[in-house]
């Protein structure tokens, strides 16, 4: 029986008015069946607390290995693309593939030159200063020169 029914008979034998017992055994029977049911809520929610204590144990656990597989992915990535030395390769398994791209480097000396330079101030955005790649990559694309800054082209690993 639910803890609210348990209340409502517990209600129904005691007059409201007088606070007369009508039958006082159920009475005592129905005090016992709460203090059963409110005892199982308890340990209820101490177990409930105890599986959450040891679901967060094992998400922290999980964590860590999911780190540590990306750490080992980054690495075999890493050491592939270093032997494979942008040669396509073809397995019923799975490909490697390479496609090219642009990054922008920037030198230490960039964000001091473009804080004092005129045509420097459109390449930082603020907040801590830092080089805005993205418009020094069109502008050198475009034929100028940027002191401290060059585009580097990199051949990328795709494993498939």
């Amino acid at each position: 029986m639910q803890l609210y029914r348990i209340n409502q008979e517990i209600e129904a034998l005691i007059d409201d008015e007088t606070g007369e017992v009508f039958d006082m055994d159920a009475l005592i029977q129905l005090l016992g069946a709460k203090e059963d049911k409110i005892r199982n809520i308890m340990m209820l929610i101490k177990n409930t607390r105890a599986d959450v204590a040891v679901l967060e144990t094992e998400k922290k656990q999980f964590e860590s290995r999911i780190k540590m597989k990306k750490n080992l992915v980054e690495r075999l990535t890493n050491y592939l693309a270093m032997n494979t030395e942008g040669q396509t390769f073809d397995f019923p398994e799975g490909a490697i593939r390479y496609r090219a791209s642009e990054e922008t480097e920037i030198d230490d000396a960039f964000i001091d030159w473009a804080m004092n330079s005129p045509e420097g101030e459109r390449f930082l955005t603020y907040s801590i200063p830092k080089a805005n790649k993205t418009a020094i990559k069109s502008y050198i694309k475009a034929g100028n020169d940027v002191p401290h800054a060059r585009l580097v082209k990199k051949n990328n690993i795709q494993i498939k």
